[in-house]
């Protein structure tokens, strides 16, 4: 397969009717582990997710497949949505398997991404939006530079109880001066 995204330890590319197998099933259909996310309230058959590859192939999204380098295991996903060329912005979501998380991976797939959104795509803002119970998310955004926009109040059903929903927003600007030169170091590479 093509690599769209080459990393250290990642790297990403598009997603296949091959991949809904195996990995990305068993990721997709973890609910304690994606309990953040909008999956888990059903179960999840090939199928389904061979719709939603095919629901994401449009201008409006980008979606990819997160792969270890070393072994090509598929470890997470990766979607840019409502895509905006006119005024410039999109959405970013992420999902890891459990075996994956905290290992480096998911920061270093999100620095690839919004870097090519950036550079190639000339998208100017990024917005994350995070359950606020997910400190993992919270670190990574806050951690890329994003700074806290907003909330929903009592937006997230998970638990037993309502959570909100916790807005970050992305300048194009406010990113690369928070790498302190990072990335372009090729420290990600």
């Amino acid at each position: 397969m093509i690599k769209f995204l080459n990393g250290k330890k990642v790297y990403l590319r598009g997603l296949t009717k091959e991949d809904c197998q195996g990995q990305y099933l068993d990721m997709a259909n973890d609910a304690d582990y994606l309990s953040f996310v909008e999956i888990g309230y059903r179960p999840l058959s090939s199928a389904d997710l061979e719709r939603y590859i095919e629901s994401n192939n449009n201008p409006s999204n980008l979606l990819l497949g997160i792969f270890e380098n070393k072994t090509d295991v598929h470890v997470g996903n990766i979607h840019l949505s409502q895509i905006k060329p006119h005024h410039n912005n999109c959405a970013f979501g992420i999902v890891m398997h459990r075996a994956y998380a905290s290992k480096g991976y998911a920061t270093e797939a999100t620095h690839l991404v919004v870097d090519h959104t950036f550079k190639v795509m000339n998208i100017h803002r990024i917005q994350f939006n995070v359950v606020d119970k997910n400190i993992k998310a919270i670190k990574l955004y806050e951690g890329l530079g994003a700074v806290k926009e907003g909330m929903q109040r009592e937006a997230f059903y998970l638990d037993n109880r309502y959570h909100d929903i916790v807005n970050y927003g992305l300048l194009k600007d406010e990113y690369y001066k928070n790498l302190k030169g990072a990335f372009q170091d090729r420290r990600f590479k």
